[in-house]
């Protein structure tokens, strides 16, 4: 009786990718039915919401997006997967409203649930605290969502220049300012244009030079276009354009000082 062929090496590994394949697969179908899940019932309970009011119009497209410590179970180990989805959902929200009748009732619920999903998506709390101080003037909320921000991420140069930069831009104390961007820049990984404008900051308010440099400096560490976008526009409204990598004007005559690529 001939004894049954043992499979071999290759046939196993096939196996294997195979398996390795599918669960990929499912991972992936698994975080667009939980997105797809959270956005229904953000509709559904936006309804009821709206109708318990007495509203007469229906609930517009991100009522009562969800929001709170069982949307992350909820993902079923998912979160980032999700969060890349709420990312989506957040540009496409803040575009069409850009556009449109610039409002954005659900943007600060939007940005909860992105980074409640994942608390190191550090481009989600620079987007959402621009959209928070510049389009709306809510220099409080966005200061909390940085702040929020810098508490899971401690590390993270960027979000301490942020905040910096949010508080000379929108703060009442521009010495708090100053020494919020000398915290940024003895960060690890921080350019050393930080600590420039962090001591050219401690010298002058209000100027249009440093406001100008702290926006390039805005778009050039961000890898995020809509970031960017976002940077271009308050640049053109201060009569600037992108960084000139050649300038070698400096800080407070109306350019940005000389500064190397980190």
């Amino acid at each position: 009786m001939q004894a049954p062929a043992s499979s071999s090496p290759a046939s196993s590994s096939n196996a294997v990718s195979l398996r390795s394949e599918r669960g990929r697969r499912a991972g992936l179908w698994i975080g667009l039915l939980t997105a797809a899940g959270l956005t229904a019932s953000a509709q559904v309970v936006g309804a009821r919401f709206e109708a318990a009011r007495g509203a007469v119009q229906p609930p517009p497209e991100l009522a009562l997006f969800p929001n709170g410590p069982w949307v992350k179970p909820a993902t079923l180990g998912r979160a980032r997967l999700v969060a890349d989805l709420v990312w989506l959902k957040a540009i496409q929200y803040y575009g069409q409203h850009r556009k449109t009748d610039r409002k954005y009732p659900y943007i600060e619920s939007l940005f909860g649930t992105l980074t409640g999903l994942d608390p190191r998506f550090e481009n989600a709390y620079v987007l959402g605290s621009l959209i928070l101080s510049e389009d709306l003037g809510r220099f409080d909320a966005a200061r909390a969502l940085l702040e929020q921000g810098i508490a899971a991420n401690p590390e993270s140069w960027r979000l301490a220049f942020e905040l910096g930069f949010l508080c000379y831009m929108r703060g009442p104390d521009q010495r708090e300012a100053a020494e919020l961007l000398r915290l940024a820049a003895g960060k690890p990984g921080a350019p050393d244009s930080i600590s420039r404008l962090a001591a050219y900051a401690a010298q002058k308010s209000g100027d249009r030079g440093l406001a100008v440099a702290l926006w390039r400096e805005v778009y050039r560490q961000n890898p995020s276009e809509e970031i960017r976008r976002l940077a271009e526009q308050y640049l053109a409204n201060l009569g600037a354009t992108g960084e000139d990598p050649h300038s070698t004007t400096p800080v407070g005559t109306g350019e940005t000082p000389e500064r190397e690529v980190p």
